[in-house]
């Protein structure tokens, strides 16, 4: 296991873009293992944050706490050197114990400390994986919901949405030695190509095996798509669509729209998007 992350590789996006699919996709290279929606980089360098973090302990007083005690002891580097080395137990187990040269660890909400990520490990391969937005609301409303508005304003993945989308396009601006950014939509309507591309990207080789996700398990987990996943056996390009169909209700498009307007068109645009499109789509959209 490399310190400086050479081992890794971080695959970030917006929950429900694609993202279990892709990992699957990556699974299939015969040098990566993979486990679902690891998390366990989330707590150690969010601590890092001055806020962000509500706990009985009193997490604020505990980071004035922990950087006094930094202070004289080589400061938030020797913090991000004891993650490393966290990090090297935890992934090295991991990839001891499958015999393969990396470990792809898949967790979405990673877009919260993207810089700190890469900070702490400059040699890692880092995807954005980006899809449409009002793709990404009604996958989460129709799967996690029932589409119902008030339970989903009330839950965290109102908060993905709101703040997702921004997190992850100014973390893929940073730069790397490796990273990819990718569109869910290219992905599945031009595989081949795509994931070519990535390998390239991520100096890795392509073996096109790696396209018959369905071939690929990964361990039995809660985390990730349980729905979808197991619909297809490689990627299908009707699934792009999809959100139209389910929207197709007045108060499902006004909050689209409402949305739309909240990202703003700026994040819309740098994301890959098109904003009037977009808005041009939802007002076709009968119900």
């Amino acid at each position: 296991m490399n310190k400086l992350g050479e081992n890794l590789i971080f695959l970030i996006s917006l929950p429900r873009s694609g993202s279990t699919m892709l990992q699957r996709i990556l699974a299939g290279h015969p040098d990566i293992q993979t486990a679902p929606e690891p998390w366990i980089m989330l707590h150690p360098l969010y601590a890092l944050k001055q806020n962000g973090i509500h706990t009985v302990y009193e997490a604020p007083l505990a980071k004035q706490a922990t950087d006094a005690f930094l202070s004289e002891r080589g400061g938030e580097e020797t913090y991000l050197d004891a993650i490393r080395a966290m990090a090297s137990v935890l992934y090295g187990k991991s990839l001891h114990e499958s015999g393969k040269k990396y470990f792809l660890d898949k967790t979405p909400r990673y877009y919260y400390v993207i810089p700190e990520l890469q900070r702490t490990f400059p040699e890692a391969r880092f995807i954005f994986l980006f899809r449409n937005p009002l793709s990404v609301l009604s996958s989460m409303l129709s799967t996690w919901f029932g589409n119902n508005l008030e339970f989903f304003i009330k839950s965290y993945n109102y908060a993905d949405i709101l703040n997702g989308p921004e997190l992850l396009m100014q973390g893929s601006h940073l730069k790397t030695k490796y990273s990819a950014t990718l569109a869910y939509e290219t992905l599945v309507s031009t595989p081949a190509v795509c994931i070519k591309d990535l390998c390239s990207k991520l100096d890795l080789q392509f073996h096109k095996n790696m396209l018959e996700y369905g071939n690929t398990t990964l361990d039995a987990s809660q985390f990730g798509d349980q729905v979808g996943i197991n619909i297809h056996k490689r990627p299908n390009a009707n699934t792009t669509n999809k959100w139209q169909k389910n929207m197709a209700r007045k108060e499902l498009v006004d909050f689209s729209r409402q949305y739309l307007d909240k990202l703003g068109k700026n994040i819309v645009v740098q994301s890959g998007y098109d904003f009037r499109l977009l808005n041009q789509q939802l007002d076709k959209i009968t119900y």
